[in-house]
């Protein structure tokens, strides 16, 4: 029963007569504390649950970004190879750089959260 309904449930009995100002006041007490209590102990069993759920979504997010680079230095290296100039050489080399440096980020961050 959600307390919601135990509290209608209490302040009806209070109405009819059933519960005195007294009972009813130390019931509702009871009835709070014992959902602040069970709030409290769910909290702390979900946290790390939803602690690991943030790391789960930060690893994708370094590998959807370990995936881009990769395409970005594949359209750099396709138009190094079309028209080759010291720039685009240059451009390539940067993404290559940055690329390696993005996969090396995403597996050194899933290899702490299948350590964990």
């Amino acid at each position: 029963m959600s307390i919601a309904t135990e509290l209608e449930s209490l302040s009806l009995m209070k109405e009819r007569g059933n519960l005195t100002p007294a009972e009813f006041a130390q019931a509702k007490r009871r009835l709070l504390a014992e959902n602040a209590a069970g709030a409290d102990t769910v909290q702390r069993a979900t946290l790390p649950l939803l602690q690991g759920k943030a790391e789960h979504e930060r690893t994708d997010s370094k590998h959807l970004i370990a995936i881009l680079s990769t395409v970005a230095m594949a359209f750099s290296a396709v138009s190094a190879v079309i028209s080759p100039s010291p720039l685009k050489g240059l451009a390539f080399a940067l993404l290559a750089t940055a690329c390696l440096g993005n996969w090396v980020s995403y597996y050194i961050g899933r290899g702490r959260r299948t350590a964990a």
